[in-house]
């Protein structure tokens, strides 16, 4: 591993962003940083085998540390950052994603009331490739009591940049073990089985909505967090007063991104995007068959229509 102007920090805050392919937004997500009202202790990009090459954005930002590594995906480059910072309080920011002026302020007042929390939670808001606004306001969802409970049911932590974490929890629980979609789900899972977790109604990042990014690959992401609640089996078979919220994400998690994939596969069916339509049916399928019905059904009846059209 190649390490560039690493500079060791006792204590404060880090912020750790991965970067593979995202140097156009990289400048944008280090001034986030170095513009917030509580300053970062250590900036630290990690640049995961990208094929551009970070370093020439970060040279412009005196101080801020560069880690590569050859390319290991997001998950082995958020637990470089966990290794090679120092701080006891991290954000991981997606290097398209932004932070909001208060994001480390929020997070530290947030660990001053609750000192034995794993995570400081806040809000995030949309933003499209271009940096404006886009969608409707994200609500505030944040539960009280058991977190664990609350995120069996539905992710109300997301995206990575809205939590601060604590250092000892992260290395107690073995960082960022979940290689495949929905990487964050698995390890708020991990921590609130463990540690308490409280969240504020403050916005303090900005997620970046991008055609074509991990996040809109809807199928990917249905079957990733389907098999992300799998994995909680063992644990709700020995505590059974999980077992509802298990249930409910059984039901509510499928219906989430059964329906944003549906729309994803009539749109790829009108592009001609056959081999994309098949995989999307494939994981309708294995994880919500009904809903496969219902898209092949309404097709059927929509040809049918015009098949009698015509005649």
């Amino acid at each position: 591993m190649d390490r560039v102007t690493a500079t060791p920090v006792d204590g404060g805050v880090g912020v750790v962003i991965p970067c593979y392919a995202q140097e156009g937004y990289l400048g944008e997500a280090i001034e986030s940083v170095l513009a917030q009202t509580h300053p970062a202790d250590e900036i630290l990009v990690v640049d995961d085998g990208s094929p551009g090459d970070p370093a020439v954005v970060v040279r412009r930002y005196p101080g801020v540390q560069l880690v590569r590594q050859a390319n290991a995906g997001i998950a082995e480059a958020r637990n470089t950052g966990l290794r090679e910072s120092r701080s006891r309080l991290l954000i991981f920011l997606d290097a398209d994603d932004r932070l909001l002026p208060r994001a480390i302020a929020a997070g530290v007042d947030g660990f001053r009331r609750h000192p034995d929390a794993a995570i400081i939670a806040g809000v995030c808001r949309r933003i499209d490739e271009r940096g404006a606004p886009w969608g409707p306001k994200v609500e505030f969802q944040c539960p009280g009591g058991d977190h664990y409970d609350a995120l069996l049911r539905h992710n109300h932590i997301w995206p990575p940049a809205v939590a601060m974490c604590r250092r000892e929890c992260l290395e107690a629980v073995h960082g960022w073990l979940w290689k495949r979609h929905v990487q964050d789900l698995e390890l708020y899972l991990r921590l609130a089985r463990e540690y308490p977790i409280h969240c504020h109604p403050e916005e303090v990042a900005e997620y970046r909505i991008q055609q074509g990014g991990r996040s809109q690959n809807r199928g990917a992401m249905l079957a990733g967090m389907m098999d992300v609640l799998r994995l909680q089996k063992p644990y709700v078979a020995a505590h059974p007063e999980y077992l509802d919220a298990y249930r409910e994400g059984e039901r509510r998690y499928p219906e989430y991104y059964s329906e944003r994939l549906s729309d994803e596969m009539r749109e790829h069916f009108r592009e001609r995007r056959w081999g994309t339509v098949a995989r999307g049916f494939a994981d309708l399928i294995r994880h919500h068959p009904d809903r496969a019905r219902e898209l092949v059904t309404g097709k059927l009846k929509r040809l049918f229509r015009l098949s009698g059209r015509r005649r």
